[in-house]
């Protein structure tokens, strides 16, 4: 559910509309006495700099001093097409139309889910999507992006740059999830299965019950493994049998499996099945 309040909207007016083909620029106009009319601001960075990118902060500001943040994970600013943005501090989301308008980053359409939080989570996503409804100052040099407000700064940096992604090949990838058709369980599994591609084309899988190894080739965005023999302990829970029997569905079927690596989180997907994994780098 989103929450989108008179309250909280009553920072989105003023500013320019948003048309159909991107954010409508507006200039602030000087008159000059002998050339007339001239347009006198910074448009700012262009849609085109910032669509299909997240960005991580790297140093967080308020008066000059450090913001404290809450947990491991740094704040979060994520541009789509059409133009929308995204915006996460660590629990609830933010989700927005935007539009640069002389060099100020503007929301429209505000709201954001409405996941209980912790406290202190709370509170810091509330000063955190007030400061971006605030209209700070943005610009954008290469990999970095900061918005600066009248006390707040935040320095962010491309997700790419900052935390890229892992190699499918090297690190141990534990299942997290697995995938039936369109729904997705989740579970704490009495013994984690993983699975781990060795750069000479073995892969070693395990299922949280039994063991094996097997090969693999990678071809583009797929992966076919091959000849992967496992023991044969039985489980002793319908939780681990059920575990073991996503994994070996993906091992087992003979066909390409599509991968996607982002940061540290892999997804393999089958014909009806799937698993979703977090990689540790070996």
């Amino acid at each position: 559910m989103y929450r989108n309040t008179p309250a909280r909207r009553a920072w989105l007016r003023g500013g320019a509309p948003i048309g159909d083909d991107g954010p409508v620029e507006r200039c602030g106009w000087t008159l000059l006495a002998v050339v007339g009319l001239l347009c006198a601001c910074d448009p700012g960075p262009s849609r085109r700099e910032l669509e299909d990118r997240t960005f991580l902060s790297q140093s967080v500001t308020e008066g000059g001093a450090p913001h404290p943040l809450v947990g491991v994970d740094p704040l979060r600013l994520r541009f789509f097409e059409h133009p929308r943005v995204g915006a996460s501090a660590g629990c609830n989301s933010l989700d927005a139309r935007y539009a640069i308008e002389g060099g100020r980053f503007v929301l429209r359409d505000v709201g954001w889910t409405e996941i209980g939080c912790e406290p202190e989570f709370l509170e810091l996503e509330d000063w955190y999507f007030e400061f971006l409804q605030s209209s700070p100052a943005i610009t954008v040099d290469g990999d970095t992006l900061v918005l600066d407000g009248d006390d707040t700064r935040i320095e962010y940096l491309d997700q790419e740059v900052a935390t890229p992604d892992l190699d499918l090949v090297g690190p141990t990838w534990t299942v997290e999830s697995i995938v039936e058709g369109d729904a997705v369980l989740f579970t704490a599994w009495p013994t984690p299965a993983t699975i781990r591609f060795a750069p000479e084309g073995t892969v070693e899988v395990s299922t949280g019950c039994n063991s094996g190894v097997g090969t693999y080739t990678v071809d583009g965005a797929t992966v076919t493994f091959a000849d992967v023999a496992v023991t044969e302990r039985g489980c002793t829970d319908d939780t681990s049998q059920q575990l073991e029997s996503a994994v070996l569905a993906v091992v087992h079927g003979g066909q390409p499996v599509t991968w996607a690596v982002t940061v540290t989180r892999l997804s393999l997907r089958g014909d009806g099945t799937g698993l979703e994994l977090v990689g540790t780098a070996g």
